[in-house]
């Protein structure tokens, strides 16, 4: 937690906690229209793939796209973005497999979200 109150304070950034509002992200400088203030990897994300357009999971990109050949449910791009997703998708996959074909289709994003945050946590708290 001191590595990221030290790296926010020399990017000129503190957080508070207001009641009214909850943890907040501060600035004591101007930053221009477009500058990235912070940049990190999500610790797990999930597309909001509808019936009318899918994502790739790893990049989110929309075209080119071929489904999981487990699930059914996840879609990549290509080869970079499955090996990189797959040390979580894996356990993802076995799940969604047991589910009927017909449910598989009816899980939603939220629910896919949830099991991936439940999975990661799992896996490394197996470490």
């Amino acid at each position: 937690m001191s590595d990221l109150q030290s790296f926010l304070r020399d990017h000129c950034l503190t957080v508070l906690n207001l009641p009214e509002k909850g943890r907040s992200l501060f600035t004591s400088r101007d930053f221009l229209p477009g500058e990235v203030i912070l940049r990190q990897e999500p610790y797990v994300s999930v597309p909001n793939n509808n019936s009318s357009e899918s994502r790739c999971d790893g990049c989110f990109k929309t075209n080119g796209l071929k489904k999981c050949s487990g699930c059914q449910v996840v879609w990549y791009c290509g080869s970079s973005c499955q090996k990189s997703e797959w040390k979580l998708h894996r356990h993802e996959c076995k799940a969604l497999c047991r589910l009927e074909k017909e449910k598989r289709m009816l899980v939603t994003p939220t629910i896919r979200l949830m099991v991936k945050l439940y999975l990661k946590r799992n896996l490394q708290y197996e470490k």
